[in-house]
C-alpha cells in the first residue's frame, strides 16, 4: 500500500439528505454550507499533500477507504438507543470534495469503496480517508474476468 495515501481531517460529515435543496423554479442546487464543507476539505487535503511535499494521486482508477469517526452522542441517544446513521449518505460530499481536488475525473473511477463508521475514545468527529491508485493487474478489472450469468436470475458472478 505504499502509493496510498491517508488523509486525517477534522470533519462533522453530513448526510446526504438534504444537501440539494430545490430553488426557484425547481431547479436544484448545492446548499451554501456544503460548498464551504467541499471547499474544507479540499483546502485540508492541499495542506496535508504540501506537508508531505507531494502532488495528488493520478491514476485511472482507485480504491477508497472511509473511516468515520463520530462522538459516542452521534451513535447513541441519552436513554441508550441506537441514533439511525446512515453512514452510506455522509460519503457523497467527501468523495466528491476528493476528486474535486485530485481533478482526477469523479468518483465513477472508484472500483472499490469500504465505508466504516466508529465511536472516537476523544468524542471528535473526524474522517480518515484512504486513496489508493489501481494499477494492480491482479485486479478483476485488468484480469479480463468474464461475467457468468447464472439460469435462476441470480447476481452475476466472475470467473
Amino acid at each position: 500500500m505504499s502509493d496510498a495515501r491517508i488523509y486525517t481531517i477534522l470533519m462533522q460529515p453530513i448526510s446526504l439528505n438534504n444537501i440539494y435543496p430545490t430553488g426557484k423554479g425547481g431547479k436544484r442546487y448545492l446548499r451554501k454550507d456544503v460548498k464551504q464543507l467541499k471547499k474544507m476539505i479540499q483546502d485540508a487535503l492541499w495542506a496535508l499533500d504540501m506537508q508531505q511535499k507531494k502532488k495528488p494521486l493520478v491514476s485511472p482508477f482507485y480504491e477508497v477507504v472511509l473511516i468515520v469517526w463520530m462522538p459516542h452522542d452521534r451513535f447513541f441517544f441519552k436513554n441508550g438507543k441506537v441514533r439511525k446513521l446512515d453512514v452510506s449518505n455522509m460519503i457523497k460530499v467527501i468523495e466528491d470534495a476528493l476528486f474535486e481536488y485530485i481533478k482526477q475525473g469523479n468518483d465513477s473511477q472508484v472500483l472499490t469503496v469500504s465505508v466504516n463508521k466508529r465511536i472516537h475514545p476523544k468524542d471528535e468527529s473526524l474522517v480518515q480517508i484512504i486513496l489508493r491508485p489501481v494499477m494492480d493487474e491482479c485486479h478483476p478489472i485488468w484480469t479480463g474476468a468474464e461475467l457468468v450469468y447464472p439460469e435462476r436470475g441470480d447476481d452475476a458472478v466472475t470467473r
